[in-house]
């Protein structure tokens, strides 16, 4: 755990007085037309977000404005990446004062640091925060979470940096226990300028959290009962997309540091009194001083002269136009502190190193049972060599050595701190460090190594309770899933975000009332629904609104399949008891009942239309019918406990799987069994041709999913990944991909070329 800023730190502000004439006639309104607000900027933003309890309402105005924030950024050309980083407070007790409530934590960076411009995952991170928490009202732990999202995240290099900060209370002080990890104001904002970030706070009246925004170039806004997020995230990306730069022109003679900055929108931006100004912090070796930069009128510059300085200097230069700001670092080598000394008079003036990174290898899964890379980069401004430690939950996990990577496999999910610790020998004790930075990792799930049998590409969590069905769109453009809850979702497969949610049942608490098949018409114009309670609905896909167009009833049993004629004009529907019927898609009006008797388990016509094949399951016999008389052609041959079925693409062959977990192949023709397909160990759920026909694919309660072979028979490979049952599968139509549902309310989308 941190106990100390990692750098001692001197918030001096030096003055530097030199001549400035009086206030030039420009107006402050008129500094817009100098700021440039056309060319693409690279800015990587991160939101702070308190999530304590009093924050709900905030939570969801966030998720609700998140894609018009994004909108608005693209549409300002701004080349974004968000990160999220929500905090509370430290659970524990300060001189009887409550910090936070038992089991809070102080924050927590999503995503485990990486930043994202696709907004649906930046969306996700926001639908797992939840107010809660938060101990005794007062500070949070705001400086925590901060000073994380200056050291977790992983900015890139080359954008400018932003952090939004969202809450309704003030930072600990300085000294107070409830800075658990030893923070400090100062330590902050030196973490954030450190990296250039401006910090953008909506908050209460609050001097720390003013100053923070002050000191790193950004805009305090204060918070109140009623106000909204939306113009105050509208008015932060106008900042951000119209924007200037601080041009910077540093020298160092005779350890004397000149600087001289120019703030350049379109042009040179002129002075004004209280719109504009520029300061920078003097970073030499760890040792901060803020100084502020006076306007010269003549030079058209803002300049300061440092005396005094020696070594490499790091500055970090800020300039201020409205309620604009922007951030430059430059690094420049002064003289050498030492000159003709002892060596022992060297080693004196020798700086300790500092450590500038602490990430996981990005390809890394955050899953337990993998393993992870943890790289830390350091600086020593004297070249000296340096040693690494790393720290596991404050455990020492290796000893001093001069690697500066450790490989980690987390024995279980939850949420863990890494810290690295360095040295280079001349500065601290024996068993001390010089600089340390943590980092935290969740960990979730189980890893699954991938292999050759095993090709997941992406993977959805698509539902809270189980996926029982699965449908694609005749473009292949649309998943379409049945929940376990009685909802049907509609998911973009390129983006694997939903489109759409279709309410099922029309009572809520029939949970009998499941979906057993849903199907897209072959046009894809239609979508049909079936539910177990007697009831098809179809819905109009073409409008683009999903229109409910039809709703058909009419069995008194309970229904358990429906699919569609390959001309799309009729849809057959079987239940346990009643004869299957046919219905006309456009008016739907009933045409016709079949004679058969028993229970339908599943039913499925062949690719000419012609032919109907059901699975009786009373009956114990699977049965071909014609589709223009309804009378029987023939009936298969072998066991009859099968769960679902399907025509191969030629109408040649049915495939049909078991509760024993075997897959079957018959000869359409003959009836005759050509062959059983074993390899699963319980019931087969789902089975599906590929749309070449060369591949068939099963679905069982086993959790996994088998590709065959459709001419030899062969296993080609076992697809592992569902941690529960699987209940449906299905094939895009490019027959590239297959998705599978299941239990555990996750689709799975797998390449099968």
């Amino acid at each position: 755990m941190k106990n100390a800023p990692r750098k001692p730190m001197v918030l001096a502000i030096i003055a530097i007085f030199v001549l400035i004439s009086p206030i030039y006639a420009e107006s402050a309104s008129n500094l817009e037309k100098y700021l440039d607000c056309s060319s693409e900027k690279k800015i990587d933003i991160a939101f702070v977000f308190d999530t304590t309890n009093s924050m709900g309402g905030e939570i969801s105005e966030l998720r609700a404005t998140a894609n018009k924030f994004a909108t608005d950024l693209e549409a300002s050309n701004i080349d974004y990446q968000l990160g999220l980083v929500e905090f509370r407070d430290f659970p524990e007790t300060c001189d009887g004062f409550s910090c936070g409530s038992p089991g809070d934590y102080a924050y927590s960076v999503k995503g485990n640091g990486t930043l994202t411009s696709e907004i649906d995952t930046f969306g996700s991170w926001l639908k797992e925060l939840k107010a809660g928490g938060g101990g005794s009202p007062g500070p949070e732990a705001v400086l925590a979470a901060l000073r994380h999202a200056g050291s977790d995240l992983s900015w890139r290099i080359d954008a400018e940096k932003a952090i939004i900060v969202l809450t309704d209370a003030g930072a600990h002080p300085d000294g107070s226990c409830c800075n658990a990890e030893g923070d400090t104001l100062e330590g902050t904002i030196f973490e954030l300028v450190d990296i250039g970030a401006r910090a953008y706070i909506i908050g209460p009246e609050d001097a720390s959290l003013k100053n923070i925004a002050e000191n790193t170039g950004g805009q305090f806004y204060e918070i109140r009962s009623g106000l909204s997020l939306k113009p105050l995230l509208e008015e932060i990306t106008k900042s951000l997309g119209c924007s200037f730069r601080t041009d910077v022109e540093a020298s160092c003679e005779n350890n004397q540091l000149d600087v001289s900055v120019q703030l350049i929108g379109k042009e040179t931006i002129p002075y004004i009194s209280g719109q504009t100004e520029a300061w920078m912090y003097l970073d030499q070796a760890g040792s901060i001083s803020r100084v502020n930069l006076s306007y010269d009128q003549e030079g058209e510059a803002y300049l300061a002269s440092v005396p005094d300085v020696c070594g490499p200097v790091e500055l970090t230069v800020y300039g201020s136009v409205g309620e604009r700001g922007a951030v430059h670092t430059v690094l420049i080598e002064c003289q050498s502190c030492v000159s003709g000394l002892e060596t022992e008079e060297q080693e004196k003036s020798n700086k300790p190193p500092k450590v500038i990174s602490l990430v996981p290898d990005q390809e890394s899964p955050n899953e337990y049972g993998a393993e992870i890379e943890w790289t830390a980069e350091a600086r020593d401004p004297d070249g000296d060599q340096i040693l690494y430690k790393f720290f596991l939950n404050d455990v020492e996990v290796t000893k001093w050595e001069t690697q500066n990577n450790w490989t980690w496999m987390a024995p279980e999910a939850g949420s863990y701190r890494i810290e690295v610790q360095i040295r280079d020998g001349k500065h601290a004790q024996e068993s001390g460090m010089d600089d340390r930075k943590t980092s935290r990792f969740e960990i979730s799930g189980t890893y699954r190594p991938p292999t050759d049998d095993s090709l997941v590409t992406d993977e959805t969590k698509s539902s809270t309770t189980s996926l029982e069905k699965l449908a694609f769109s005749p473009d292949g453009r649309i998943l379409a899933m049945a929940c376990g809850n009685g909802t049907i979702n509609l998911m973009d497969v390129a983006s694997g975000t939903l489109i759409r949610t279709l309410e099922g049942r029309t009572d809520p608490e029939n949970f009998n009332d499941y979906v057993v098949n849903i199907a897209f018409s072959p046009d894809g114009k239609t979508l049909a629904s079936v539910f177990g309670e007697g009831m098809i609905k179809l819905w109009n896909i073409a409008d683009g609104n999903l229109t409910l167009t039809h709703i058909l009833e009419g069995h008194t049993y309970t229904l358990t399949d429906g699919v569609f004629s390959p001309d799309g004009k009729t849809l057959a529907s079987g239940s346990w008891g009643d004869p299957i019927r046919l219905w006309d898609v456009a008016s739907g009006d009933l045409m016709r009942t079949f004679n058969n008797e028993g229970s339908v388990v599943s039913i499925a016509f062949s690719h000419d239309g012609q032919t109907l094949a059901l699975n009786d399951w009373l009956g114990e016999r699977i049965e071909l019918q014609d589709v223009a008389t309804g009378d029987p052609i023939c009936t298969l041959k072998g066991d009859y406990d099968n769960i679902r079925l399907a025509f191969s693409l030629d109408d040649e062959t049915i495939a049909g799987g078991d509760m024993e977990g075997q897959v079957r192949l018959w000869d359409v023709a003959s009836g005759d069994l050509i062959r059983t397909l074993e390899g699963h160990t319980d019931t087969v759920m789902g089975v599906a041709f590929s749309p070449d026909g060369q591949t068939l694919a099963s679905g069982s309660l086993d959790s996994t999913v088998i590709l065959w072979d459709v001419a030899t028979g062969e296993l080609i490979r076992k697809l592992e990944g569902h941690t529960d049952e699987v209940n449906d599968i299905a094939f895009n139509p490019n027959g590239q991909t297959l998705a599978s549902g299941g239990r555990d309310g996750s689709i799975r989308i797998w390449r099968v070329e």
